[in-house]
């Protein structure tokens, strides 16, 4: 069988001082989904003229929440490199954005990619979209009980930015 998993990276502001992290997973054939949240998301995205910048953005992958506290260890786990976590983090860094159009570098597993984004201005932030594919970062296929997950996955960010 083959499974599809579409992960939706939402960063919403819902104050300064708040930040929402939430991942949704769908698999395919109607196997079922869920959403991890956090709200541990760290960094400033700085707006200079219609420049963005970032020098990183970062979220803990022990800091999601499934509303499963198995779901929970194994995303970390699978997210973060293993049961020790040695990479306890998912980094976006060296961000730089203009005209609807930015590139950066995205750290997953202790390994570097650099990513093209699509960004659309909002009010106080910014929404952006981007595809990844696990296979890069050196994430093992996923599996748990036969159930396994796309390579392929949909990103899409909501941040908070401050005028420089």
């Amino acid at each position: 069988m083959i499974y599809t998993i579409l992960l939706t990276l939402l960063i919403p502001a819902l104050s300064w001082g708040q930040n929402l992290v939430s991942v949704r997973a769908t698999m395919i054939p109607n196997t079922g989904s869920f959403t991890a949240k956090s709200i541990k998301l760290k960094g400033r995205l700085l707006k200079q003229e219609n420049v963005f910048t970032a020098d990183r953005l970062s979220v803990f992958v022990n800091s999601f929440e499934t509303e499963n506290n198995l779901r929970d260890k194994h995303f970390a786990e699978y997210v973060g490199g293993g049961s020790k976590l040695p990479h306890r983090r998912i980094d976006l860094t060296e961000l730089k954005a203009q005209d609807g159009k930015g590139t950066g570098n995205l750290i997953v597993n202790g390994v570097s990619k650099p990513i093209e984004i699509n960004y659309e201005e909002k009010e106080n932030f910014i929404e952006a979209s981007f595809e990844v594919r696990a296979s890069d970062f050196k994430l093992p296929r996923a599996n748990y009980l036969g159930i396994g997950l796309e390579d392929l996955v949909k990103i899409q960010v909501q941040y908070p930015y401050e005028k420089k």
